[in-house]
């Protein structure tokens, strides 16, 4: 796309950039959860390539991109073989950018309402993840629970925590220790995707494992789960890297294979669905805004009619 490259429309991109004081890029990532602004920095770049572009992301003009552009991103998506969620997240992303431009005065209300309505790519979205049986939650939770000291207990609340309210686990790290009511065990989850709030009650097996860090950490006033090091706790706040490395180790300790923590949101969704309970109300317990998300998380195998998953409590929480 030679013309988007001139070193005249350039230099506008520039001055109009001086004159906001911000570029669309940086202002829309802003908006989203801090674990997903990575990933989604990362599709920009990619689309930015896929332009021509050689400058760094928050250098584009994408005030220049038309309706055309947008299309010619996606189409070289889907022949280069990229999966439909990543090509529909890259498009999303692309679309907040074009929005945060129009914030900022640098396209014309015609030209994001054109690119607003491009569809997203169509067909079978990918059914990577998986969701842990009943035995699997058990062993993994048994194999915690045979280990000693202040990183167990904790990594024991983390993963009951997961596995019984299916937090996010960038939501998990956001929690405050005044997100918890002890009392009753309702948690009060702060979702990064679009700021909202939803309540989740915990099971009385994960509520004494919380209560039980929580008991270990009465000097922390701030933070719900933080991190431990060798000399104690160093009240500092766990990264969703963190998690992850959490979940995975203790997994693998426990003989179950490779585990990430959206594969215990996955569990939970699962059991709820296995158990009968109404999709709405499990969409709204996730924290997603449609139904049809909520489906893609279903890892019920209905094509060997299997019994429905037991209750999270009868797995060990």
């Amino acid at each position: 796309m030679p013309k988007l490259s001139a070193k005249k429309k350039f230099e506008q991109h520039q001055k109009l950039l001086r004159k906001s004081k911000q570029d669309p890029v940086t202002l829309y990532l802003e908006t989203l959860a801090p674990s997903g602004r990575r990933s989604v920095r990362y599709l920009l770049e990619k689309a930015s390539r896929l332009l021509g572009f050689r400058e760094t992301v928050t250098e584009v003009p994408w005030h220049l991109l038309e309706y055309q552009h947008v299309v010619q991103v996606r189409t070289k998506m889907v022949k280069s073989g990229y999966s439909i969620n990543t090509t529909n997240l890259m498009l999303a992303g692309i679309k907040g950018v074009m929005s945060a431009g129009f914030d900022l005065g640098l396209i014309s209300a015609d030209e994001l309402l054109r690119i607003k309505k491009l569809k997203r790519v169509r067909g079978r979205q990918s059914d990577k993840g998986r969701a842990l049986t009943p035995s699997q939650v058990f062993r993994l939770l048994k194999s915690i629970e045979k280990q000693k000291g202040l990183l167990a207990i904790r990594d024991l609340a983390i993963i009951s925590v997961l596995l019984g309210s299916g937090i996010r686990r960038a939501e998990l790290c956001s929690l405050k220790r005044d997100d918890y009511n002890a009392r009753t065990g309702e948690l009060v989850i702060q979702s990064g995707k679009g700021r909202k709030r939803r309540s989740a009650h915990l099971h009385r097996a994960v509520r004494k494992r919380v209560r039980k860090w929580m008991g270990l950490t009465a000097n922390q006033e701030d933070w719900l789960f933080v991190r431990v090091s060798r000399s104690g706790v160093n009240f500092e706040q766990l990264s969703g890297d963190d998690v992850y490395a959490v979940v995975r180790q203790r997994a693998e300790a426990a003989g179950i294979g490779k585990v990430t923590p959206h594969d215990l949101r996955r569990t939970f969704i699962t059991c709820l669905l296995g158990c009968g309970v109404d999709y709405n109300l499990v969409r709204q317990l996730a924290g997603h805004e449609n139904m049809e998300t909520t489906a893609r998380y279903d890892r019920r195998d209905s094509s060997k009619g299997v019994e429905a998953t037991r209750l999270l409590g009868e797995m060990g929480l």
